[in-house]
């Protein structure tokens, strides 16, 4: 967790302050703020990011803050914590997407077990999101008739049936064909398969 990026917002200076000791002493990246409005005022944050806010907190809720990160940063897990909330409070922020809900005063293990699962679940969406943008990248490299042709394959169709629907020679087809396996690297039908269903 070296390489992540931890952001405290609450408007609790002794709070701040004992976040800061312990992050510190584990060697994470830890920024705080006072207000969300602080940190809403930073105008990016990196993609290997957790943030963990209090619910109450003068202006602009925990909760109000989580939903506008959603929208912006889908990937980014919030650890909501409260000292005085509500059943409907914490029920509102784990239905806008909450990693996890600690009720304040907490066990320091507690907080350390949910920046931990936050931690590996970033990994999971950050991988996600690398491989989502690689599939992008070499679904680019393809002419729109080769994309046409690579989706009609892995449907299943024939290049009889395919040179029909498409308008086209089944010569055309087969080198279409090939040119959608050599364009993105692949050895056969299978693999391109598997390539469209991951």
């Amino acid at each position: 967790m070296q390489n992540t990026y931890f952001y405290l917002i609450d408007d609790d200076d002794s709070t701040r302050r004992s976040f800061i000791n312990v992050f510190k002493a584990r060697g994470y990246h830890l920024e705080t703020f006072a207000s969300a409005q602080a940190f809403l005022a930073l105008k990016d944050i990196p993609l290997q990011s957790i943030v963990i806010a209090d619910v109450r907190m003068p202006e602009m809720s925990g909760i109000d803050l989580q939903i506008l990160l959603k929208d912006k940063y889908p990937q980014v897990p919030v650890i909501l914590m409260s000292g005085e909330c509500s059943v409907s409070e914490s029920i509102t922020g784990m239905k806008q997407g909450a990693f996890e809900f600690l009720l304040k005063p907490f066990d320091i293990t507690d907080l350390i077990k949910a920046i931990e699962s936050a931690a590996k679940y970033l990994d999971g969406e950050i991988a996600l999101l690398k491989k989502q943008a690689l599939k992008k990248e070499l679904l680019n490299k393809l002419a729109k008739r080769e994309k046409a042709v690579a989706e009609l394959m892995v449907a299943g169709h024939k290049n009889q049936a395919m040179a029909k629907q498409l308008g086209i020679s089944a010569d055309t087809v087969k080198q279409y064909r090939a040119n959608v396996l050599s364009k993105l690297n692949m050895e056969d039908l299978s693999e391109l398969i598997a390539f469209f269903k991951s």
